[in-house]
């Protein structure tokens, strides 16, 4: 694209000062670009309804929210309801009331208020007594109300694609477990996403007692495996690392968009403003360096931003490492490396193509300000750079202080989606069940889980929608919203939180706890019941004192005190010396060598909220994108390949191809390239089938987050 403005416009610029541009378009100036402007105004509507309503689908995709809204009536309902002719004692007509519950996310839950009116739940909003967001919350809770009424919502068991009912399932499941349970569970596998639940475990280890035999398979799209590993590695634990960056004046993130969709946004927002804030001159202000090949939330605040391919962090971070470690004097403070660490990091591999002034200055600003600085390394980033960052906050004397650890072994599992793959393929798998997740559409294509997920004699799918992988499934269950079901979860500190229902199941959805109770033949299988026993076993309320335990766990959408303690392990630094010396460097880029980074959607996540209007509405909070996604270059490597944005480009990797848009961003790291996860979906109902490009189609089980070595040809359309 040629950037080049004309003389006048240049002339402009030099009297006006400073200039602001919003895209690569308006910066040019471009006929294009005044084109859209001209049929961006009101006046334009027409033109929309007559062209554009392709696109949006306007009213029709967004039934859900104009049923929401009360426009409903126009149509016969689909759902029977009584009127009741005496209101209950605690509904006033016209006043809303309020329940605490907690939004379940991988890993953990975000406590929320949810508005309800005459017993129908209309608003999400933060948990005031949170203490970590105090009544923030974020887009994904927001909009999880328009879940809740989804007319594409799961409406029916369904046996081989066929209707059938909650009976029919519940007579086959009493036969069909009670022979596993009769052989300890040989051939019975359950592949779940990553859960924080304590009544999920308390059910999964009963399901261990009676059935001993059977697997457990965990498996997240976007997930916190190289984080864990990366904790395992330095500690010999996968403990879970919670950053305080209110408490931290100099903070450097490697790959890591903390301010935005890595988890935990909304609390590192506030944090990080309260740390930036000065009340009156002279207050000091923390300072921000972010390492990043995408241009982000966090990079956009940053005061050091330093564009870097993501498979080149990992040299960074080495470099970082040995300048923060091997410096004289060294670090004075407590818990200095061991000799193992440093004589590694001493004869270590150089580091590739890495600005030695950038090492030199973070360096300098971490050791100044040991015990108040904080590293943290992005979701994508393998093991080793967790390892590193973890080795730099304990040797700066920052965990304890900016950095929390925690116990993070909770949902143990028996394997991994491959392992699970690799069992069917040796015919050890007669029966499998997924509770939720979508590994039918996201899992790591070199695994072709739908074709293993074809040949398991019996398959059971519990799940909100009928999606990919709910084809071919022996059973479809209809899985509750989260505003519908009784549940528990741990927040990100580990604060016990209760999931309660707003509503009954618009749609005879079940949980995960009645599905997994009726499985092992479990005392209740009642979800309420379940959770008080879980709770019980949790909180250790003594019993005298536990009823009054219970009703102010619900009342308050928590319970006070029951964070995880903190700990203080023992750095291993032989073993991150051993993952040094085996480390390689990173491969040099090119225009015929590029990098794909696979980028978690700061919309629809990891594709679970494909379907959601209002999300697909959002902008992206850089590009500015809505229902689509597109592979962002930097202007550089586009104009070295020839590509302009809105151009259709082919990348592929390893005899696999992905046909997607392509757009310049500033930026983005050169030879990099970044597309979203989560679009493309053949079966996300009618709001997201077909929306964007599916960049799972190209990624891998060995490249999941980072591949080199893609080649970018143009297609001719655009």
């Amino acid at each position: 694209m040629n950037l080049d403005l004309p003389t006048d416009d240049r002339a402009d610029i030099a009297l006006a000062g400073k200039t602001h541009w919003r895209s690569l378009d308006e910066l040019a100036n471009t006929p294009a670009f005044r084109t859209w402007v001209e049929h961006t105004f009101p006046q334009s509507m027409r033109e929309l309804l007559d062209g554009a309503v392709d696109r949006r689908r306007f009213l029709y995709l967004m039934a859900a929210s104009l049923g929401l809204a009360g426009l409903s009536g126009c149509r016969r309902p689909v759902i029977a309801a009584l009127p009741y002719t005496k209101p209950p004692e605690d509904i006033v007509p016209g006043l809303p009331t309020y329940y605490a519950t907690a939004m379940p996310r991988p890993g953990s839950a975000r406590p929320v208020l949810v508005e309800c009116h005459e017993g129908r739940p209309t608003k999400v909003e933060g948990n005031p007594l949170d203490p970590a967001v105090a009544g923030g919350t974020d887009v994904f809770a927001q909009a999880s109300v328009l879940d809740l009424y989804d007319p594409d919502r799961a409406r029916e068991v369904l046996r081989a694609g066929v209707s059938s009912t909650w009976e029919r399932y519940d007579a086959f499941a009493s036969t069909h477990f009670a022979g596993f349970r009769a052989r300890k569970g040989q051939g019975l596998r359950v592949l779940c996403g990553d859960s924080a639940s304590p009544a999920f475990e308390l059910l999964r280890d009963h399901i261990r007692d009676v059935m001993p035999e059977a697997r457990w398979h965990t498996y997240e799209p976007a997930g916190l495996e190289n984080a864990r590993a990366g904790a395992m590695l330095a500690f010999g634990s996968s403990y879970a690392t919670r950053v305080l960056l209110d408490r931290a004046a100099v903070v450097v993130t490697l790959d890591a968009d903390i301010l935005g969709v890595e988890d935990d946004g909304g609390r590192h927002v506030r944090e990080f403003a309260a740390g930036r804030r000065q009340n009156k001159p002279g207050d000091p202000m923390n300072r921000l360096y972010a390492v990043e090949s995408r241009y982000s939330i966090t990079g956009g605040m940053a005061d050091h931003r330093l564009r870097l391919p993501s498979s080149q962090v990992a040299d960074y971070t080495l470099a970082l490492t040995r300048a923060v470690l091997l410096s004289d004097p060294v670090v004075p403070v407590p818990g200095s490396p061991a000799a193992a660490l440093r004589n590694a990091l001493v004869a270590s591999r150089p580091a590739l193509a890495v600005d030695e002034r950038w090492v030199r200055e973070t360096a300098a600003d971490l050791r100044a300000h040991a015990g108040r600085s904080v590293v943290v390394a992005g979701r994508r980033q393998p093991a080793l750079v967790h390892a590193l960052a973890q080795a730099l906050n304990a040797t700066l004397a920052n965990v304890g202080k900016t950095v929390e650890l925690r116990d993070g072994s909770r949902g143990k599992s028996d394997g991994t989606l491959r392992e699970l793959v690799d069992a069917i393929g040796k015919k050890e798998v007669e029966t499998l069940v997924v509770l939720g997740g979508n590994p039918g559409y996201d899992a790591p294509v070199d695994l072709d889980f739908a074709a293993a997920w074809k040949s398991v004699a019996t398959t059971i799918r519990l799940g909100q929608y009928v999606d990919e992988t709910s084809a071919h499934a022996s059973w479809h269950l209809p899985e509750a919203h989260y505003l519908e079901s009784w549940g528990d979860a741990r927040a990100g500190d580990g604060t016990l939180v209760p999931i309660q229902p707003m509503i009954e199941p618009l749609f005879g959805g079940r949980t995960a706890l009645e599905v997994l109770a009726r499985l092992s033949a479990f005392e209740t299988t009642v979800p309420y019941e379940i959770v008080r026993r879980a709770f019980r076993k949790a909180s250790g309320v003594a019993t005298a004192k536990f009823e009054a335990a219970w009703r102010s766990f619900l009342h308050d959408g928590m319970l006070q005190g029951s964070a995880l303690p903190p700990a203080t392990p023992a750095l291993r630094s032989a073993a991150i010396a051993q993952a040094v010396a085996a480390s390689k460097p990173s491969v040099a880029l090119s225009a015929e060598n590029l990098e794909l980074v696979f980028d978690r959607d700061a919309r629809v996540d990891d594709g679970r909220f494909a379907n959601n209007g209002w999300l697909q509405e959002v902008p992206d909070p850089i590009t500015k994108l809505t229902w689509d996604n597109a592979a962002l270059l930097s202007p550089q490597t586009a104009q070295a390949l020839g590509v302009e944005t809105g151009d259709l480009i082919r990348l592929e990797i390893k005899g696999r191809s992905l046909e997607i848009v392509a757009l310049a961003a500033p930026g983005q790291a050169d030879f990099s390239i970044a597309v979203a996860l989560g679009y493309g979906r053949p079966s996300a109902g009618r709001v997201g089938r077909g929306v964007g490009f599916n960049a799972y189609a190209v990624r891998t089980s060995d490249a999941p987050d980072i591949a080199i070595g893609v080649k970018l040809t143009k297609t001719g359309g655009t």
